[in-house]
């Protein structure tokens, strides 16, 4: 089984690959259309022979890189049989060979997409058929579509599991997988990081802004406790001692305090006296 390099094979080339079309392929269109109609009425026998030498014309064509020639070949190959029971053990088998030697045509070519609906279409004739599962197996793959080309490379494994292009397709599906999952957690962690970081920012943020909050209201408190204690010593005619409330008075900031304070108290008390 001959393999392409599918490991290789880049999507983005083959996105613009697939949506390009060329005149020389619209010509081949036109002129099969025309030998099909012509060949409507040709005998199985004639039409096989016909397929044949298209089929052996188009791996002449791929194993000299003329890969246009290869799937004009091909598809006139396939198309001979178009009128013909696909079901016939020739037909059939004929028509699974043309069709997976297109579809690995098309991923040489880049025509990822159209690599892996033709192998679709092999399918159809014969679900179990080795090639066709790995021929659609290795387009799923480089179409990043890993879960769908583990199905058909599995299959193709279970069915023939001394197949050397499966098995090695299979061991480059789990290093891509392996890649996919390490980039993944690598962005994760990364996510993950910077969110942690943000969190920890907010919640020192808060911290701070809590402990500020919590010393003035203790110093609040704290005032209030030391007028509360100097009101006491007035109303009681006691002999009033500064350094009970602010210690020993070593600062004008500490005796302007006190000073306030005694006039607060005093206008206070006064007032009340005159209501």
């Amino acid at each position: 089984m001959t393999t392409p390099n599918e490991t290789n094979t880049n999507t983005t080339n083959t996105n613009m690959n697939e949506t390009t079309t060329t005149d020389t392929e619209s010509e081949d269109d036109a002129n099969t259309d025309h030998n099909n109609h012509k060949h409507e009425d040709e005998p199985l026998t004639d039409a096989i022979t016909r397929a044949l030498t298209l089929k052996e014309e188009g791996n002449a064509h791929f194993k000299s890189g003329e890969y246009h020639r290869a799937v004009r070949s091909y598809r006139r190959g396939t198309s001979a049989l178009k009128h013909h029971d696909a079901t016939e053990d020739q037909v059939k088998s004929l028509l699974l060979s043309l069709q997976t030697n297109l579809s690995l045509v098309c991923l040489k070519q880049g025509k990822v997409a159209m690599s892996r609906d033709v192998a679709t279409k092999a399918l159809e004739l014969d679900e179990k058929h080795v090639k066709a599962l790995y021929r659609r197996g290795v387009a799923y793959r480089s179409l990043g579509d890993y879960a769908a080309a583990n199905k058909d490379l599995r299959a193709a494994y279970r069915i023939d599991p001394d197949n050397r292009e499966v098995k090695r397709e299979l061991v480059a599906l789990k290093k891509n997988v392996e890649a996919r999952k390490a980039k993944e957690k690598a962005a994760m962690g990364g996510f993950l990081k910077k969110a942690s970081l943000y969190n920890d920012k907010e919640e020192e943020e808060a911290r701070k802004l809590r402990e500020k909050k919590e010393k003035e209201l203790a110093k609040e408190e704290a005032l209030k406790k030391r007028k509360k204690m100097w009101e006491d010593e007035v109303r009681t005619h006691r002999r009033i001692d500064p350094t009970r409330f602010f210690g020993t008075i070593k600062s004008k900031r500490k005796l302007s305090l006190l000073f306030s304070l005694f006039l607060e108290i005093e206008c206070g008390m006064f007032s009340a006296l005159l209501v």
